[in-house]
Order: C-alpha cells, then sequence, then structure tokens
C-alpha cells in the first residue's frame, strides 16, 4: 500500500479537488497514518487487518464459526461445546476489530488535525 501512496498523490494533484481518490488495498494499523501522509487522502477503503494478518472470521450464517461439519453445527455435546466456543471466540474477534476501527479513526483525526492546524499557520 506504501508504494501507491505516492502515485495516489500525484492523481490527487493532477485531480486539483475535482474528484475524491479512496485508498484502499492492504491497509493496516500501523502503515495507516503513513498512507495518509504520502498520498494526501483521507478517503480509505480496507478490512484493517490485525498485526498478525488475520481479520474477523465469521463462518456460515454469520455464526462465527469457521466449520461446517458435526462439530460445527451444534449437533450433540461436542457440537454446542465447539459452537459456544466458536461464538467466544467470534465476540473476542469482533471487539479487536471495534478497537481496531477506534484506534483507526484516532489516528487519521490526528493526522486531520495536524495537517489542518500546519495550513492556517
Amino acid at each position: 500500500m506504501l508504494g501507491g501512496a505516492e502515485s495516489i498523490s500525484a492523481l490527487l494533484r493532477q485531480a486539483g479537488g475535482r474528484i475524491h481518490i479512496i485508498a484502499g488495498g492492504g491497509l493496516q494499523l500501523e502503515t495507516l497514518t503513513e498512507v495518509v501522509r504520502r498520498s494526501g487522502a483521507f478517503s480509505l477503503h480496507g478490512s484493517l487487518k490485525r498485526r498478525n494478518g488475520h481479520g474477523p472470521k465469521i463462518g456460515p450464517a454469520g455464526t462465527g464459526s469457521a466449520g461446517n461439519g458435526a462439530a460445527g453445527n451444534g449437533a450433540g455435546a461436542n457440537g454446542a461445546a465447539a459452537d459456544e466456543a466458536a461464538d467466544e471466540s467470534g465476540a473476542d474477534e469482533t471487539a479487536a476489530l471495534e478497537a481496531d476501527v477506534r484506534e483507526a479513526v484516532r489516528l487519521l483525526r490526528r493526522e486531520f488535525d495536524e495537517r489542518t492546524t500546519a495550513r492556517a499557520e
């Protein structure tokens, strides 16, 4: 993503404010601010993958379960335990994603405020 930031910056300058360009593809919290700084784009699109490369895993019918075999469909006591573990895992991943989105908003707000202050001076 960082490699394309300079291209996005050049396109934004060429467009002269006539269009918005959305930066996306491979966005991560670690590089989010640098992408904004290098590209000048504040319109972003991405999955905000976790630092370990994994995002939230949504199984069949949005259950949070990654499997759909007998152990993952609630069949019997083992299936119920597997579903409960998958639900807890899904809740943990959802909470992590929500925390990442809040952090992304905080980073973008800080970068925007710094840029606005610099222009005003």
